[in-house]
Formats: C-alpha cells, structure tokens, sequence
C-alpha cells in the first residue's frame, strides 16, 4: 500500500505522539491506545476504499467504534495522568444537526 507525502507525515506524527503514551501509560491505557489505533486504521482503510471483513455496520459502525475507543482511551489516560473528573466534555448529540437525514438524499 502507497501513502502520499501528505499521509507519510501524518503517520510520523501520529507515531511520535503515540511513544510519549507509551512511556508514560500503564498498561491499560497503552491497551486503550491500541484499540483506539485500530479503529483509526479502520476507518481509514473504509475511507480509501481497501476491503475489509468481518465488520458489518461500515463507516456510521466504524466510526462509533472510534469514538468509544477515543472516549475510553481518554479517560484511562486522564485517570492514569492524575486528572481529575470523569466527565471530558458535555454530551453532544451525533450526527450534528447541520448533518441532517442524509438517508433522504439518496436516490432509490
């Protein structure tokens, strides 16, 4: 598989960031980084087309995969950084309302 410049250095970077996680995380966040990985490659697989199997829902199921693993990755590395409070941010219903029905718009 070929990667743009582009994503070449969005890898490193994300890469980078990751050892920092891995340096300081316990165990169960570093697990938590894993997944929340997985899920990220997911979507990019979904994203650029590749095929995938074994994972009914496609993107709308992918990207609650993700955002459940970022959400959970999150508060392990809160919790493990010393950061007080559960709670990251106020719940903010999904899809935005901007978004719309977009099951409408389709032809059939």
């Amino acid at each position: 598989m070929r990667f743009s410049p582009k994503w070449q250095r969005l890898e490193v970077q994300r890469s980078a960031l990751a050892e920092t996680v891995w340096l300081l995380g316990d165990a169960k966040t570093n697990t938590a980084a894993v997944r929340l990985n997985h899920c990220l490659w997911h979507l990019e697989w979904l994203a650029r087309e590749l095929p995938t199997r074994g994972q009914g829902g496609g993107w709308e199921q992918a990207y609650e995969d993700f955002r459940q693993a970022r959400q959970h990755f999150l508060e392990l590395a809160r919790a493990g950084l010393g950061v007080r409070g559960v709670r990251i941010a106020e719940s903010v219903p999904w899809p935005p309302p901007w978004r719309g029905d977009l099951s409408q718009d389709t032809p059939h």
